[in-house]
């Protein structure tokens, strides 16, 4: 399976542009003389478009509350130290993660460089500090050179969260003026699909926290890769997910089937407009829950930059599912016995901002709950970052765009725009 992957990315690579445009100073156009082949995807292009970047730029500059006081958090993150050493991989380039970092043999320290290399290349595109960008460089290439692979229960699990941060990155630097030269960029991506794809591709049967991890990831190596098969494949994969994620009232007594495994819910047992946004997880904790959350809003605001619109899809699940959860977070909430049975196990996550800006701001639909969850617990934090998916959401996505700055989707060609989940087509060299 992974020599097939690498085959398909063998193929992909061939045709993949690269070089720069001359006068721009950190985004550069990539070059379209292959476009007929790839496809029109938007770069950079994971989360966060380059007008949106240009727009925070802007912000910071007219410091323009609330992303002038999280970009100064950012510079004053332990993530964003000029001073930053590479924590792995292992010698050996096997990374071993078991169940609740049991064993934690690499796992950790790829988290925390996962971190580094989100925030540093972000700052990069933002501020132009050099640093940044040469430690950005320095983390992904000693990955690209040093991983071999991941082992133990959560192997598939890390692979997609790390997925997630890695894709990021590298589509910031490589979509810039950083010095990631084109061999070490192919090399970065040539790992993934050899270490990271195969793990994840077939989705998960385990709780929905670990699939959407997976198809966040996902989706970041198709826009880094311009791999519109992987973009179809993960969008299929997320539109079959979400509804057995969160729980709406129109569902009906019970909630949807998952479309892999058979994960419980934690025990609840009352399905209603009572529990409209509950989720698969809730009962489980609120800290894997905003995981799972998390990872669905950045998989769908990379479609969005890419043309293809899910918010909209799933606009009664986000709006109704951010609202449920705001009300537990917010301080003093009491539990009623029909959520959980009186008993959720409290977790605060850095997150909700995007999927905030997205339902609230560009589709129209009010969140006061969660804007009020935001205000008092989210954006008061530190350093709102986490292990895993959650990098500065507030930084990125705290304020509403002007319709100039991006937040109208480019219109995707037909040979790009994925069908229905039971018409996409399967590559079937990965599936293999």
């Amino acid at each position: 399976m992974a020599a097939l992957a690498l085959l398909t990315f063998a193929t992909l690579a061939a045709a993949m542009p690269h070089g720069a445009a001359p006068g721009h100073p950190h985004f550069i156009e990539p070059d379209r003389s292959q476009e007929d082949l790839l496809g029109a995807f938007q770069h950079p292009g994971v989360v966060v478009s380059g007008a949106r970047i240009t727009a925070i730029k802007q912000l910071i500059a007219n410091k323009t509350e609330p992303i002038f006081s999280a970009y100064l958090k950012a510079l004053a993150s332990p993530s964003a130290l000029i001073s930053y050493v590479p924590q792995g991989p292992p010698a050996d380039g096997v990374i071993t993660c078991g169940s609740y970092d049991h064993p934690d043999i690499g796992c950790s320290k790829e988290d925390f460089d996962g971190d580094a290399a989100a925030l540093q290349s972000l700052l990069y595109v933002l501020n132009g500090t050099r640093a940044y960008a040469l430690n950005t460089i320095k983390i992904l290439n000693a990955y690209a050179q040093g991983f071999k692979k991941y082992n133990n229960s959560n192997a598939p699990l890390q692979a997609g969260w790390s997925l997630d941060k890695w894709s990021r990155a590298a589509e910031l630097i490589k979509h810039s003026d950083a010095g990631w030269s084109a061999q070490e960029a192919l090399a970065f991506e040539e790992m993934l699909y050899r270490t990271h794809l195969p793990l994840i591709y077939p989705g998960s049967p385990a709780n929905g926290n670990w699939e959407l991890s997976m198809i966040e990831g996902m989706f970041g190596l198709a826009v880094l890769s311009e791999n519109a098969t992987l973009f179809a494949h993960a969008t299929s994969l997320w539109r079959q997910r979400i509804p057995a994620y969160i729980y709406i009232t129109s569902d009906g007594p019970k909630p949807v089937p998952p479309p892999r495994g058979t994960p419980t819910w934690y025990n609840q047992s009352v399905f209603n407009a009572s529990v409209n946004g509950i989720s698969q997880e809730t009962c489980r904790d609120l800290g894997h829950t905003q995981m799972g959350l998390a990872s669905a809003i950045n998989a769908a605001e990379t479609a969005y930059v890419q043309g293809v619109d899910l918010f909209s899809e799933m606009r009664t699940r986000f709006a109704a599912t951010l609202e449920f959860h705001s009300r537990l977070l917010l301080p003093g909430a009491r539990i009623p016995e029909y959520i959980c049975h009186g008993n959720v196990t409290l977790a605060v996550a850095p997150t909700f901002e995007i999927g905030y800006n997205a339902i609230n701001n560009r589709l129209q639909m009010p969140l006061p709950t969660t804007l009020q969850h935001l205000l008092v617990t989210v954006r008061p934090l530190p350093d709102p970052l986490d292990r895993f998916m959650m990098i500065y959401e507030t930084l990125t996505h705290g304020a509403k765009m002007p319709a100039r700055a991006g937040e109208e989707p480019p219109r995707l060609p037909p040979q790009m725009v994925p069908r229905a989940p039971h018409q996409v087509e399967s590559n079937r060299m990965l599936q293999q």
